[in-house]
């Protein structure tokens, strides 16, 4: 019997790095992430390619979250999400693992249950993971998220109704980035520069809430506004690159409202809110013509 899962990419719309310390997160599933098909086997196995090494790991940890024992191969590997790019590809491999697995060992699991099992993966990948990406890769849609777990608490996840559409181009900067680096520099900055991390913290906090406000509203400028916020802070704090610079200062001439990376950061992808589809139309064709890869996402 063979078994295919799916998981869906992501992009950070507001609260990356913060939501590991307890500040709500905003993110957007894609249209795209990964699809795996897998069968019954004697032992574990993974296609070779980019994936061969951490899809045993994810493997491996995932079948001991749900209790399953026999050998499976994952036979494909589909994926459309660059690696390293912020976009979840980690995420969305291990939650279309769990799915397939969850399929072939015929257990009756709920998406969060599989974002349960995903999140073990994730924590082998990426060390600290706040559990954003793998939340969105398996429910999809446009949630808020806020960490408890480290609290011992539930970690408080709320779907968002989009009544208002949101024009977004997800532009690659070629270059990727690790996500366990990232965080691993942002806690030693907070623990070499407690007080400067402290007021860096308390306006993410303001951020979050506004953005509420502005999402509610529909008010895409001060959506665009929060965006430039985030990213100063992000900057300051050491997670952006001349790469990811370079691609929002062209996001901000093409007429972005608000340009930011999405992700860890080290590299991967910027991202850039625009008025309307036309104007993202308009950006895309600049960008293309400076030689980016670049996705439209229009949220809604």
């Amino acid at each position: 019997m063979a078994a295919v899962g799916k998981g869906f990419g992501k992009c950070i719309l507001l609260g990356e790095h913060f939501v590991v310390y307890g500040v709500p997160a905003y993110a957007a599933a894609l249209p795209y992430g990964m699809e795996v098909e897998a069968q019954s086997a004697s032992v574990d196995r993974m296609p070779q390619g980019p994936y061969a090494e951490a899809g045993l790991l994810a493997l491996s940890r995932i079948k001991a979250n749900l209790g399953v024992k026999v050998g499976l191969e994952v036979t494909a590997i589909r994926s459309l999400l660059p690696v390293g790019a912020g976009l979840g590809s980690s995420a969305a491999l291990s939650v279309a693992i769990a799915d397939a697995v969850a399929t072939l060992a015929g257990l009756n699991c709920t998406r969060i249950k599989l974002s349960d099992a995903a999140y073990e993966a994730e924590k082998a990948f990426h060390g600290n993971p706040s559990g954003i990406d793998n939340t969105v890769a398996a429910l999809g849609g446009v949630l808020r998220y806020e960490r408890r777990s480290h609290l011992g608490q539930t970690n408080v996840i709320e779907p968002l109704q989009v009544k208002h559409p949101l024009s977004l181009l997800v532009i690659e900067t070629g270059e990727a980035g690790q996500t366990k680096v990232q965080v691993e520099k942002v806690a030693k900055f907070k623990q070499a520069n407690e007080a400067v991390f402290e007021r860096i913290l308390l306006r993410a906090w303001d951020r979050s809430r506004e953005f509420m406000i502005a999402w509610d509203a529909g008010d895409l400028q001060r959506l665009g506004d929060l965006f430039n916020s985030a990213q100063d802070d992000l900057f300051g704090l050491g997670v952006s690159s001349e790469k990811i610079e370079l691609a929002i200062r062209h996001a901000r001439d093409s007429g972005a409202l608000g340009a930011k990376l999405t992700g860890a950061g080290g590299g991967g992808c910027a991202l850039a809110l625009y008025a309307d589809p036309d104007a993202l139309q308009l950006a895309r064709s600049a960008f293309l013509s400076k030689g980016y890869q670049v996705h439209l996402v229009v949220v809604g």
